[in-house]
C-alpha cells in the first residue's frame, strides 16, 4: 500500500497512534500514552485508527489511512468530525495479510473531503477499474437515490442513543429530499445470531495477532486476556462461521433490494474521557466500549461499504456523523452521495482550537 500511494506522488509524512492489536475505540496504550481528541483533549479521538483522525482533524494532514474491523475507521471518523470511508472487502488488498480478523478487517482513507478520500482510494485500490474511478465519482450528482433512513440498533446489549445522534439522521433525511432523493424510514432485518458471528471472529482475529508478536508477553494484561478469549476459538469454528455468513448477508442485505443508501447514526454517543477504562478488565470494557458504537460493526460482517459524514455538534460540543452505508462494491454512490451532502453542509471550515 505504501508503494502504491508513492507512485501516485502521495508524500507520508509518519505513523500515527493506536491502541494495541488495534482492538479498541479509543486509542491509549501504556507504551505510547493516550492520543487526544484536537476538540476537546480531555475525549478520546476514537479508535483503533485515532491517531490517524486526530492528525486529519488536527491539520496535519489533509488524508490519513486507517483500517476498519469493526469501526475503526468510522468510530474516530466521527468523533474528530472528518471523512472516514470502510471500504468494500477486498477492495484493497491487505497481502500478505489478506483476510485480515477472518475478513472482517479492511483497509480505507480518513480525511477532511470527500474528494480528497476519493484521490487515496483511486491510488490503493487493487481491484481493477476505471482511472479516476472514485475520484469521478465525488465529482458528481448521485442521481435520484431511494434512500432508507434506520435508528434501530443491531446489537441486543442495552444501548441508549444520544437525541443529537438520532436527530442527526432524520435532519439528513430532510436535507436529501429537498435534494431531489426519495428518503423512507425503514429497517435493515438484523439477525439475531449476527453478534455471535462477528465476536468469535474479531477476538480470534485479535489472538493470531498477538501470537505474531515476537514478544506477546509484553502486551497489557488486559490485551492478553482478551487475546486468550480468542485463543478458544479454533480454525474449525472460524471456517464454520465464514460458511455461515452467505445466509447472514443475504438476510442483512435484503433492504438494499429496494433501497440504494442505508442511514444510521455514526455512533450511540460521543467520545469517552481519557482513561475511562483504564483500570477496567477486558470482559467489562468490552461490554462498554459496545454500547458506544452499535451501528458498525455489522457492515464489517457484511463487508459492504460504509461511510461516516460529518454533520453536527453534541451538546458537549463534541462532532458527530451519520453513516451511510452502500450496496456491496459500491464505494461510487456513496462518495457521491458524501460529495452532495458535502457541498450543502461544507465541513471543511470546522477546524478545533489548536494551535
Amino acid at each position: 500500500m505504501v508503494r502504491r500511494l508513492r507512485a501516485a506522488g502521495a508524500v507520508i509524512i509518519g505513523k500515527t497512534n493506536v491502541p494495541e492489536l488495534m482492538m479498541m475505540p479509543y486509542t491509549e496504550s501504556l507504551t505510547f500514552g493516550a492520543t487526544r481528541n484536537p476538540w476537546n483533549p480531555a475525549r478520546t479521538p476514537g479508535g483503533s485508527s485515532g491517531g490517524s483522525a486526530a492528525a486529519v482533524a488536527a491539520g496535519l494532514a489533509p488524508v490519513a489511512f486507517g483500517s476498519d474491523g469493526g469501526g475503526s475507521i468510522r468510530i474516530p471518523s466521527t468523533w474528530c468530525g472528518v471523512f472516514g470511508l470502510k471500504t468494500q472487502r477486498d477492495r484493497i488488498s491487505l497481502e500478505p495479510h489478506d483476510g485480515a480478523w477472518y475478513g472482517l478487517s479492511v483497509n480505507g482513507p480518513i480525511a477532511r473531503s470527500v474528494l480528497d478520500a476519493a484521490l487515496l482510494l483511486d491510488a490503493t485500490t487493487t481491484v481493477p477499474g476505471p482511472d479516476a474511478e472514485f475520484a469521478d465519482a465525488a465529482q458528481r450528482e448521485p442521481g435520484r437515490l431511494r434512500i432508507a433512513l434506520s435508528t434501530k440498533i443491531p446489537t441486543p446489549l442495552p444501548v441508549r442513543v444520544g437525541q443529537a445522534e438520532v436527530a442527526a439522521v432524520y435532519r439528513a433525511g430532510g436535507l436529501l429530499r429537498e435534494l431531489g432523493h426519495e428518503v423512507i424510514n425503514r429497517d435493515p432485518d438484523y439477525p439475531a445470531a449476527l453478534y455471535a458471528n462477528y465476536l468469535p471472529r474479531y477476538l480470534r482475529g485479535i489472538s493470531d495477532d498477538a501470537d505474531a508478536l515476537a514478544h506477546p508477553h509484553r502486551l497489557e494484561a488486559r490485551t492478553r486476556a482478551i487475546a486468550r478469549m480468542g485463543s478458544f476459538f479454533s480454525d474449525r469454528r472460524m471456517a464454520a462461521l465464514r460458511a455461515a455468513e452467505a445466509a447472514l448477508n443475504k438476510r442483512i442485505q435484503s433492504i438494499f433490494d429496494d433501497v440504494d443508501v442505508v442511514i444510521t447514526p455514526g455512533t450511540a454517543n460521543g467520545p469517552s474521557r481519557i482513561g475511562a477504562y483504564q483500570r477496567r478488565g477486558a470482559v467489562s470494557t468490552l461490554l462498554l466500549v459496545a454500547q458506544r458504537v452499535p451501528y458498525l460493526q455489522v457492515w464489517n460482517l457484511t463487508g459492504q461499504p460504509a461511510a461516516v459524514v460529518p454533520w453536527d455538534f453534541d451538546d458537549d460540543g463534541m462532532p458527530i456523523s451519520i453513516q451511510l452505508v452502500g450496496k456491496p462494491y459500491d464505494e461510487a454512490t456513496l462518495l457521491s452521495l458524501s460529495a452532495q451532502i458535502e457541498a450543502a453542509r461544507p465541513w471543511a471550515d470546522r477546524r478545533p482550537p489548536v494551535s
